[in-house]
């Protein structure tokens, strides 16, 4: 009888604990794995002139909604906690389960650095001898993204609410350029996206099945498109 009711708990802990799960990543397609974002923009000195394009910046409104939101859902996710402390489970009930895979966590930004300007270099677009005149175009569809990367799984919605711009927004934009290719050279045409860039620090608190607790800290790099910026090179034909 004793078994029973312990496995009874066991069970019944872990349906709560995947409801808690499924409420604590309600944005679950906005939470990355750092070894699939792992692309970072590097500080540099940006060109002058061209339009920034940059988006996705919260309005007050936005950013309040948001902040509410993230508010609320950390509410529901410390009342799931505090039912799930008051069922305890004794560790060496054998189970088919892998119980300390089923972690219940919560994302803290710790500090964010002053906003600067990186790039990432997406290499050579267009190639050739050019037209007629010796003029070679490139034409790039840029997707605009924004966007993080973390040393640590972290949610996006908590990095946007700590940066005043949504880490996840993107725009398609078609952009022209063009340069001379001499006469019996090979023209190559390269660009760079800019972006208005902010480190920050942070850390996540998890829980497990077995009421367990530890802290994972981490730091990232947010990431503000605005800028296409164009380059060229020759090489022998």
């Amino acid at each position: 009888m004793k078994k029973l009711r312990k496995i009874f708990c066991l069970l019944l802990t872990l349906l709560l604990c995947t409801n808690v799960i499924s409420k604590a990543d309600a944005h679950t397609d906005t939470e990355v794995d750092p070894s699939v974002n792992s692309e970072s923009a590097i500080e540099g000195i940006a060109p002058d002139g061209g339009t920034d394009y940059s988006g996705g910046t919260l309005t007050d409104s936005e950013m309040k909604n948001l902040k509410k939101h993230l508010k609320e859902e950390e509410k529901i996710l410390d009342d799931q906690i505090k039912q799930m402390k008051q069922n305890k489970i004794d560790e060496n009930i054998i189970t088919p389960y892998h119980i300390n895979l089923l972690v219940v966590h919560k994302h803290y930004i710790d500090s964010v650095g002053p906003s600067y300007n990186g790039y990432i270099d997406r290499g050579e677009c267009a190639r050739g001898k050019g037209d007629s005149n010796g003029i070679l175009q490139a034409n790039v569809t840029n997707s605009c993204a924004n966007g993080y990367n973390c040393s640590i799984s972290f949610e996006a919605d908590v990095v946007t609410a700590s940066v005043g711009y949504s880490v996840t927004y993107e725009h398609a934009l078609n952009i022209g350029w063009s340069c001379e290719v001499p006469a019996g050279k090979m023209g190559h045409i390269g660009y760079k996206d800019w972006y208005h860039c902010n480190n920050y620090s942070c850390h996540t608190w998890n829980m497990d099945l077995l009421q367990r607790e530890w802290t994972d800290y981490g730091s990232g790099q947010a990431r503000q498109w605005y800028l296409c910026e164009f380059y060229s090179w020759t090489t022998i034909s």
